[in-house]
């Protein structure tokens, strides 16, 4: 009875051995792309609401240094930055030469084709995309 316990013990021990939980470990998902091109009729009725529901806030009148929609000097600028990175400044948030970017923009549950929607909107406002 003894050897039946000290086997059972032994084998309790073994099968506990690790807290850790074994994962399989997978690739994570790649980076969006994204680059400029002409939106789609979509792209911007998306964008508009996006802006008017969250963004004007801070774009439509240059709150806190933001850009105003009107600023084509400032789009023209932000135009010079690769899309990719300037969706992640609005995902993270961006303290730049004129003021901060709250992350998202207020918009949570924005997803990056919302935020990019929202900036080709402003681009187009602004007179850079047409």
């Amino acid at each position: 009875m003894k050897q039946i316990l000290s086997i059972l013990i032994v084998l309790l021990i073994i099968g506990c051995g690790s807290s850790e939980k074994k994962t399989q470990k997978t690739a994570p998902p790649p980076a969006p792309t994204y680059s400029y091109t002409t939106p789609t009729q979509e792209m911007l009725d998306s964008g508009k609401t996006t802006f008017e529901k969250y963004c004007f806030i801070c774009h439509k009148e240059g709150v806190g240094g933001a850009e105003k929609l009107t600023d084509k000097v400032r789009w023209t600028n932000n135009r010079t930055k690769d899309l990719v990175v300037l969706i992640q400044h609005v995902n993270d948030g961006y303290t730049g030469e004129y003021g901060t970017m709250t992350p998202k923009g207020t918009c949570m549950e924005c997803s990056n084709d919302d935020l990019r929607d929202a900036i080709f909107y402003m681009m187009t406002e602004a007179g850079l995309l047409e």
